[in-house]
Formats: structure tokens, sequence, C-alpha cells
């Protein structure tokens, strides 16, 4: 029989407050994209209710929306800063047409951002107890692989949630090679979601707790409490838009050797992770004296921690916040944020003397460790388990204050989203459109070499077609900047297509490329010896 967990609700009435005088959200609507032979046209109507002006960003997906990690870094136009409100244009040439397989689709994002910062105070308060309360009840049990069903249960119940928030959730498989005496299953399954960040895949913030459960334990404390606060934290940062990634990694096989945090860890899966917040055990809170124990030596390695707990005598009621050297950085940020976000939460910040933390093993148990072997920057909030509560591991890990660990979270959240780089930002997409490669090839083409080259006037380009095709010839600059396109539809038989440049094109070097039906076919060096001056006379 599943036994009932026990939450103090405590002051959880006062834990959600309504934030006024908001600034609006810009509002990016009516996105639509066209094609040409080289590139795109993007168009959208930017509104701002206090008419500020906007930096926009855009970005593209070739996966039918479900990432956009395509930067199209010489899009031209209404893009960058200063772009006030009304009706735009961006311009993208030819990045995508190279290398795509033939019927590739795209999507495109049109991002605004007026520089308003909401401030971490806003994000904190919106951390509900209730929400954790329920999210608590939806996982509360023995996860462990000993109980298969609830344990399989447990995941989807997980996964269901990140995806109904529309993130973008995957279950990330890897094989064990403990023993079957020790663990029954050889598979382990992380559950890994994200709110993909402006900046694409280039870095994650990442927060964190393992799902699984030791036997026979219903592990209300560890770690079901540290799953139930990763839900509610992506539940509040969904609404947001930030530089980087945020990832919330639940993982398994945690309880046998930190087994899905390593896997992770130690794959090319982890490059993109710049800082790791990991939950374990942090939800039992005890103002009874002499309620907190520590481990022999503590008082050697961390005088201040020991002297700060001594001096409420060794009460309960703290969480500890533990950092390697090189991720002191995050406990320190942490502190600064504490007053503003969580006044009344108390806590211990420790960071260990060597690398690693090798030599103060006991705060390497649980899975930040992979990550500071990996160099990987992660900070460990924990209520300390077994130095605090008898239940450590046992049937009796039923309780966890509900009032406590919401404080936690709303400093660990404020964390992440400052690590993360918020921004303020309104969107809108484009609908899906091809980007001009299909199956059908393009028609036979021979295309001769241009003349005169040097070009004292005019260029002219013999191309001879099997078919009739849309010819274009798109000339750059030698860091692929478009200067000049000429396009247009020939028929069948051998054609002549001339470019003249334009007045704002210096003396120089530049590629000219010819494209039939959308496909680059063949490229040119061009030299520009003339001054664009004497075409304005007709010389």
């Amino acid at each position: 029989m599943r036994m009932k967990p026990l939450l103090s609700l405590a002051a959880s009435a006062l834990l959600y407050l309504p934030v006024s005088g908001q600034n609006s959200l810009p509002v990016v609507t009516g996105v639509t994209a066209t094609r040409s032979l080289t590139g795109y046209s993007i168009s959208y109507r930017l509104t701002d209710a206090e008419h500020d002006k906007c930096t926009v960003y855009i970005r593209a997906s070739i996966d039918g929306g479900k990432t956009y990690r395509i930067k199209p870094l010489a899009a031209t136009g209404d893009v960058g800063e200063g772009i006030s409100e009304g009706n735009h244009t961006i311009t993208w040439t030819g990045n995508l047409l190279a290398g795509q397989m033939p019927g590739t689709s795209i999507i495109f994002k049109v991002m605004a951002d007026d520089g308003y910062r909401p401030s971490l105070q806003e994000i904190s308060s919106k951390i509900d107890s209730n929400r954790i309360y329920r999210n608590f009840l939806a996982v509360y049990g023995n996860n462990s692989p000993a109980n298969p069903e609830h344990y399989r249960q447990t995941r989807e119940t997980i996964s269901s949630f990140y995806q109904g928030l529309g993130l973008q959730t995957e279950l990330d498989t890897f094989f064990s090679n403990v023993p079957d005496e020790i663990v029954p299953v050889r598979e382990g399954i992380n559950i890994l979601a994200t709110i993909e960040g402006m900046d694409g895949s280039d870095s994650t913030i990442l927060m964190s707790g393992h799902y699984d459960t030791v036997e026979d334990t219903p592990g209300a404390d560890d770690n079901n409490m540290s799953v139930a606060i990763c839900m509610e934290a992506a539940t509040v940062l969904k609404d947001y838009t930030f530089h980087h990634n945020l990832k919330f990694a639940q993982w398994d096989l945690e309880e046998i050797g930190l087994l899905g945090a390593y896997y992770y860890a130690l794959s090319a899966k982890s490059l993109d992770t710049k800082a790791v917040v990991n939950f374990d055990g942090m939800s039992i809170y005890k103002e009874e004296p002499n309620s907190q124990s520590v481990p022999t030596g503590f008082d050697l390695l961390f005088p201040a921690g020991y002297q700060k707990a001594e001096a409420d005598s060794f009460r309960g009621n703290f969480i500890t916040m533990i950092t390697d050297f090189k991720s002191a950085g995050l406990s320190q940020r942490a502190v600064e944020l504490a007053p503003q976000v969580t006044p009344t939460l108390k806590y211990v910040d420790l960071t260990c003397p060597d690398p690693n933390c090798l030599v103060a093993a006991d705060l390497r148990r649980s899975d930040h460790a992979p990550f500071w072997d990996r160099l990987v920057p992660a900070i460990f909030f924990t209520s300390t388990t077994e130095f605090r509560s008898a239940c450590y591991h046992q049937p009796c890990d039923t309780v966890a204050n509900l009032n406590f660990s919401t404080k936690v979270l709303q400093l660990a959240t404020s964390l992440m989203a400052d690590k993360a780089g918020i921004m303020h930002a309104g969107h809108g997409f484009s609908q899906q459109i091809a980007t001009g490669i299909t199956e059908n090839q393009p028609a036979p083409v021979t295309v001769n070499k241009p003349y005169p080259n040097p070009v004292d006037h005019s260029c002219f380009f013999e191309i001879t077609l099997t078919e009739a095709a849309d010819v274009a010839i798109l000339v750059t600059d030698l860091t692929g900047k478009k200067t000049d396109l000429v396009e247009t539809h020939l028929s069948a038989g051998q054609q002549t297509l001339s470019w003249t440049p334009s007045r704002s094109i210096a003396k120089g070097t530049y590629v000219a490329q010819v494209l039939v039906n959308g496909k680059p076919v063949q490229s040119f060096q061009l030299a520009v010896a003339i001054d664009p001056d004497r075409l304005s006379h007709g010389h």
C-alpha cells in the first residue's frame, strides 16, 4: 500500500505574489516569408505598447518548428538594433540553398526585444507552492527498478508534463553494465526537456534532479520533491525568453552510481552545458536544536560553514549550496540574489578546497559530480539527507516541507534565469515554405567563363540550357555579403545574361554565382576594374 506523503503547507499562500506595472512584451505579427531564386524575404509587423525601439532577431527551423537553431547571420534589412514600430522586411540571401536535402522546408521565427529586463523578483514570485504540491503527488512513490510499473508510470508522467508545457522533450536511453544482482535493469532512461534560447544550441543552463529511488522507499525527500520543483521551474520559465537554452534533466539510476548523469555528462550531448543547478534530498526542515549533524572533519574543511551552523544551535533549518572551486561563481551569485528573492531563507554555502571536491567525498554524492569531473560549473542544493533525517533511504521517507522547498526553488530559479540571460522579447512565426530545392533536378546547363574579366563596364555570361529555367547571377564580396543580383527566366538554348556593376560596387574582387532553378551550379571570381561613377554617365 502506498503511504501518504506528509507536507508542511505553512505560509504557502504568501509565495505567489501578483506583479503590477509590468512592461508589455513587444508584439510581432504578420510574419510571412517568400522565396526568390537566391534567398528569402521575411515581412513582419512590430508593435510595442511603450513605443520602445527594439532589437530584432531572426532564426530559422528546418525540422518543422521543433528547433530554431539556424542563425541567418548575413540577413539584412530591418533586423538588429533600433527597429521602430511598423511594417518591416528582412532579406536573407542564399544561405540555405547549398547542401540541403531535397524537399526541405523552412519556418522563420522573428523575435523583438525592447531592452526591458524582468526582475528576478518578478520571476521568483511566480513560483507556486500549490503547483509544486500537485507535481509532487504526481511523481510520489517508490520509483525504483524493483517496482517497474510505478517506475514506468512516473517516467511517463514526467515526460508528458514537459511535453504539455510545449518543451522539446526526449527520452535519452543508456545502458548499464551493473550486475543484475545490484539492479534488475540494463536500460536507463534520462528525461530531458528544453526551452530553446535565442542563441540556439550554443549554450545551455541545466537544472536537474534524479527521479529513481531506492527499493522500498517512497522517496518524498530523495528525490521526488526535487523532480516536482524542476517541473515547477519549467512551468514558470517557459513564459520568458532567454539568450541561452534552459534544459531540465531528470536522471535515471542515480541511486546505483549516478549512472544517468555520468552517461550524459561524458557524452557529446553535454558539450553545450555551461552551468548546472542540481537538487537532491532538499526538502527536510527542522527547527529543533541539534537536528543537524555534520560529517567528520567538516569543521576543519569548512570553518565558516561550521560556525554558521553552530551559531544557530545546529538547527536543520537551512539549505546547503555546494560548489567546487571552479563553480564558486554560482554560489557567490546565489548568495547575492538570496536577500533580493528569498530574504527569509537560511543557507550555508560551501566551496570545496580541492579540484572536483575529492577531499570531501560526501559533497560529491549526487548528479552534479559528473559535471565537476567534466570541468562544468555546477551547484548542488541539498538539505543534507542523512545528516538531518533518520528516514534517509528508509520506508519512512514520506515527509517533505513544501514551504522550505518553495523558497529554495525561488532562489535556484532566479539563479538559473540570471545565468541564462533573461530577455523581454515577443515573437512570431512564418508559414512553412520550401527551401527552393525539390526532388526535380535543375535543368542541364553549361556555363562558359564570363567575359570580359576584369570587368571594365559590363560582364557577360553565356549559358546553354536544354530546357527553360529560372536563372540568377548572385554577386557577393569575398565575405559572402550580397552586392548585386540579376535574375530572369530563360528559354532553352544558348542564352547570354549580362551584369553591370552598380554605383555601390567599388573596385575589387567579387564572386559571381550562377543559380539555375534556385540551385548553385557554378561560381566565378570577378575583378571589377572601373570607377562606378562612369556608369551614371553611360560611358
